[in-house]
């Protein structure tokens, strides 16, 4: 973390704004409005930018169950 999010997250934690799931600190624009969530985790509980899963290895081979898709 560099010296200018070190010094945002302090400022937002004195003043109380930062995200009830991860503690991270939270816009004075989205504190404004009533939203006590971060952008990530309200991303998060709709679903939108979550990776559906770790890829395979690259020298591992398919697995080959029989499904078609």
């Amino acid at each position: 973390m560099s010296v200018f999010d070190k010094k945002h997250l302090d400022q937002a934690r004195a003043e109380g704004r930062v995200c009830e799931r991860c503690g991270w600190m939270i816009t004075k624009k989205r504190w404004a409005s009533g939203k006590h969530l971060c952008f990530s985790c309200e991303d998060a509980l709709k679903g939108v930018n979550v990776k559906g899963g770790y890829y395979p290895y690259q020298d591992e081979p398919p697995e080959k169950t029989g499904n078609t898709t």
